[in-house]
């Protein structure tokens, strides 16, 4: 098994405890888990019983409908959120958790620069817990860009003038709406590669998608020809629990083949 790519999955669409599977099989070291359920991990209400997964990361902390509008919201708002925060934050550093996914919409203030001040201040009145915890923060980047975003060198321009040495990228690609179009991981990655902590694949299996290695390869290869480590997720979107079980044995069969290339 190779041994620069840290495989990993995505059960962020759950919206309860009970869709968990009981068990991983042994080519997963890496768990990305929906925000709800960071409290009752740190309060031992719910407990995981994968021993092998190393790192554990929490994706959208804050509901994104509300991160999102995060710079829209009054003073008083505002700081009830950064004080909440800094609690989940705090939890997430107890669990050794090694990152959390935050949505706030970034792409806005590439633009905007009084938005992006406005932002960037928001996420500086919280960040010291960052520091504290040993968690990262991760800032979302959807493949295909949204609408407003012209360059990957965006985000990294965001990112530096954050000043935040704690935070990175989650790298959301999503294979099937980049099918039949012409596209660069090399354009795209060159810019984020140094600050991307996940590369997530996110797909629809209830609608028919699969992943299969041909949509991966591309980008694997970027990170493989740079000698670059990378942290590899598969992130089904689902409403249906009885479909995760299925899903983990194609991943068994899919990460193989990769792994062999």
């Amino acid at each position: 098994m190779r041994k620069d790519i840290s495989w990993g999955i995505s059960f962020t669409t759950l919206d309860s405890e009970a869709g968990l599977p009981l068990a991983l099989p042994k080519c997963f070291y890496l768990l990305e888990l929906p925000g709800f359920l960071l409290l009752p991990l740190g309060k031992k209400q719910l407990k995981l019983s994968y021993p092998r997964i190393s790192e554990l990361f929490f994706r959208d902390m804050l509901d994104p409908t509300v991160s999102r509008e995060i710079i829209s919201q009054p003073v008083s708002i505002r700081n009830d959120l950064k004080s909440y925060l800094c609690k989940l934050v705090a939890e997430a550093g107890k669990l050794h958790s090694s990152g959390i996914l935050l949505d706030f919409a970034v792409e806005r203030g590439f633009d905007n620069p009084e938005a992006a001040a406005e932002l960037r201040e928001f996420i500086n009145s919280f960040s010291h817990s960052f520091y504290h915890s040993g968690c990262k923060l991760l800032f979302p980047v959807r493949v295909p860009f949204p609408e407003p975003v012209k360059s990957a060198e965006q985000y990294l321009e965001f990112l530096k003038q954050q000043m935040l040495p704690q935070a990175g990228f989650s790298v959301d690609i999503h294979p099937h709406e980049l099918a039949g179009k012409n596209f660069s991981p090399d354009e795209i990655m060159r810019w984020l590669e140094f600050d991307t902590v996940l590369l997530r694949f996110v797909y629809e299996p209830e609608t028919g998608n699969r992943l299969v290695g041909r949509s991966l390869e591309p980008w694997l290869e970027y990170f493989r020809r740079r000698s670059l480590e990378l942290r590899v997720v598969f992130a089904p979107v689902f409403r249906n629990p009885e479909i995760v079980e299925n899903e983990i044995n194609l991943f068994e069969q899919l990460i193989s083949g990769l792994n062999n290339l």
